[in-house]
């Protein structure tokens, strides 16, 4: 049931999200008007994040659910040193877009750590069953 959810996730997160990634700069413009249309790349990077967060909170639920939540902690801690480093290398250069992306690199590495500690808890597979 585990995989299944997550595969469930998968199937509606990516296609959210890069459609998202194509009419980024269409939606803000819609939504805000044509003065917040400078926002769209922002927008579809974080829009990315979908696809690493969704899987990642039925995991985190799952770590708790095993009583580790020490590994949620390092997780947290990961997620946030990390987004705060790469936003102080990335902001001053690229703007907004550079915080989106270092919200991105966090996010991929806080969640990456939570599948790591997952996987070592209770073994699963996702990826060779979400080609079907």
């Amino acid at each position: 049931m585990f995989e299944q959810a997550i595969i469930i996730i998968f199937a509606v997160s990516i296609p959210i999200a890069f459609c998202g990634i194509f009419l980024g700069g269409a939606i803000m413009k819609f939504v805000f008007g044509a003065a917040y249309a400078a926002g769209g790349p922002s927008l579809a990077i974080l829009l990315l994040t979908m696809i690493v967060d969704y899987p990642g909170g039925v995991i985190s639920v799952a770590i708790f659910a095993y009583d580790h939540q020490k590994a949620l902690i390092n997780a947290s801690i990961i997620g946030g040193v990390s987004n705060v480093l790469f936003d102080l290398i990335l902001i001053p250069r690229y703007g907004i877009t550079g915080s989106a992306v270092a919200t991105l690199i966090a996010q991929t590495l806080n969640n990456a750590y939570l599948w790591y500690v997952m996987k070592k808890i209770n073994h699963f597979e996702v990826l060779p069953r979400l080609k079907k």
